[in-house]
């Protein structure tokens, strides 16, 4: 995509731009992967990682954001290059999130909550705080996801994987033929 990588710096400086994934790897452009800065044989320096920025009139810097690099949250770093070409020592001019669908750059929150998916969760107990990501994700599978019961003793409530034979968490169930009472979920 281009033009997703943008920066406003001082006129007549030479910019450019590394992306950088949620581990702090880099893109190494040329191998269209993520790595550790330095990697590679010989090692790679930031002639390898950088992605160039054209520049106005204005300081508006602008580079394209690498097509190969899948949806997700990533951060860009801009560099002041002080040579004739990038130099791991050039300095960091500013930089930021951004957040891809996989062909362009997302811009708000309505929008990332539409591309975003969720990993289904490990089997084991719903957190007791839960962020709200992790909140979501545990409603959604307790509404979606197959469910059984047993009658014990003790009855318990399991809910399953998306494969619908693997426990991902479960519940104690009681009837004393007043009240029933559901337990925590807890682990399987």
């Amino acid at each position: 995509m281009s033009s997703e990588l943008h920066i406003d710096y001082e006129s007549g400086a030479t910019v450019y731009a590394c992306v950088r994934d949620g581990d702090g790897d880099v893109a190494y452009i040329a191998g269209e992967v993520f790595e550790v800065w330095g990697s590679g044989d010989p090692v790679r320096t930031a002639a390898d990682y950088d992605i160039a920025c054209t520049g106005d009139d204005g300081g508006r810097y602008v580079g394209d954001f690498p097509a190969w690099i899948d949806a997700g949250l990533y951060s860009a770093q801009f560099f002041e290059q002080a040579g004739g070409s990038p130099a791991d020592g050039d300095e960091v001019i500013g930089g930021g999130p951004i957040r891809r669908s996989g062909t362009a750059e997302v811009t708000d929150v309505e929008q990332a909550l539409a591309i975003d998916t969720l990993a289904e969760p490990a089997a084991g107990a719903p957190p007791a705080a839960p962020t709200v990501i992790q909140l979501l994700n545990y409603i959604y599978r307790l509404f979606r996801n197959k469910k059984a019961t047993d009658a014990g003793p003790p009855a318990k409530l399991t809910v399953y994987k998306d494969d619908g034979s693997t426990p991902m968490f479960e519940a104690s169930l009681s009837d004393d033929g007043t009240i029933f009472t559901k337990g925590e979920f807890e682990a399987p």
